[in-house]
């Protein structure tokens, strides 16, 4: 079945009390089980809005909770008083993080579920100097009661005294911009690449800095995006990142070990390490992380994938690169691709690799 069922058939056919309180500006995504929909309230502030389609929904997608205490209004009640709601927004919710998208509420009707979370970023389907930038409207973050879920960051709120690196490359002018995008308007890293066509090293790893130490504060606490990608990691113009769609992610209690991975690979193939593919035995979900994080580094230095057909990733065949970057940059590329994935490097030591320390 195609993504596109996600989408709802029409606007009259979401919840009134979901139309009543926001204004559809512009869709924005579009996934498996739902539509993104940038929007406005009637105060004017902008949100993103995820109408998630209940029938679309893997169970494991879904989260029995007795801690919502919130709106429970559409919402699906067990016997024992707790509600179910879609893991998503349970992350969401519990987290209060400058590396992830801030959850402002969630309403629900018959069919849909709509998770409306703080709008970041500016509108990268244009080139750079076409649109100014356009500071997204951030809603309050609710302070929420944090128990067994503590955020303490690791370096992702970067001093608002530092200047963010310039971030188009160094190559010419003419090779910084392509066609008019045919894509909707988006916030992402994909929309940003294909504008900017590569980052410059300096703004390379000012992004990828935020977003490995976002990563390893969630994994402190016992949860894994499990979707890592440029299409789910939406900046700003001063790079400022979030990751977005935790439709993927999965929890653990942290008194434990991290649980394998195993089952079908519910990802995207082309970010997913080569021990992904065999759901008949089970693997690192950390080493499957980095493995993502390798695959967006490469992406941010040179505008393109790391791999020239899919089959190479097995083998670690790297691409040769078209543009040059630094030995360490390389370096920090091949350990996260590394194919044995107990030789891969770990998560905190990608944190503290030479390349992404450096001034």
């Amino acid at each position: 079945m195609s993504c596109f069922a996600s989408r709802p058939a029409s606007i009259e056919s979401l919840d009134y009390q979901f139309t009543s309180r926001y204004d559809i500006v512009e869709e924005i995504g579009i996934g498996g089980s739902g539509v993104v929909y940038k929007v406005v309230n009637e105060e004017g502030r902008i949100f993103a809005a995820k109408v998630i389609a209940k029938d679309r929904l893997r169970p494991q997608a879904l989260l029995k909770t007795r801690q919502w205490g919130l709106n429970t209004y559409g919402l699906s009640k067990t016997k024992d008083g707790a509600v179910i709601v879609p893991t998503e927004a349970y992350i969401l919710r519990r987290l209060n993080h400058g590396g992830t998208i801030g959850f402002v509420e969630l309403l629900a009707c018959e069919s849909f579920f709509y998770l409306i979370m703080e709008f970041h970023g500016r509108s990268w389907a244009s080139t750079l100097d076409s649109l100014p930038p356009s500071p997204p409207a951030t809603p309050p973050w609710r302070q929420l009661d944090l128990t067994g879920c503590p955020i303490s960051p690791t370096g992702v709120h970067l001093p608002s005294t530092i200047t963010p690196p310039s971030f188009v490359s160094s190559s010419p002018k003419t090779s910084n911009l392509r066609a008019p995008l045919m894509r909707r308007s988006s916030s992402d890293l994909f929309d940003a690449i294909e504008v900017v066509r590569r980052f410059s090293e300096p703004a390379a790893r000012y992004i990828f800095h935020q977003i490995v130490a976002t990563v390893c504060d969630l994994a402190q606490v016992g949860i894994r995006h499990n979707d890592l990608k440029d299409e789910n990691i939406v900046l700003d113009e001063r790079l400022q990142v979030k990751l977005i769609d935790f439709g993927s992610a999965i929890l653990w209690d942290t008194s434990k070990p991290a649980p394998l991975q195993s089952g079908r690979f519910c990802g995207t193939s082309s970010f997913a390490s080569p021990e992904a593919f065999s759901p008949e035995t089970p693997y690192d979900g950390e080493a499957a992380e980095v493995w993502a994080l390798g695959v967006i580094l490469c992406l941010l230095l040179t505008g393109s994938h790391p791999f020239a057909r899919p089959e190479d990733a097995r083998f670690g065949f790297l691409a040769r690169f078209k543009v040059p970057i630094s030995p360490l940059a390389y370096d920090c590329i091949r350990k996260c691709l590394t194919v044995d994935s107990k030789r891969r490097i770990r998560l905190h030591d990608l944190l503290n690799h030479p390349w992404i320390l450096e001034n």
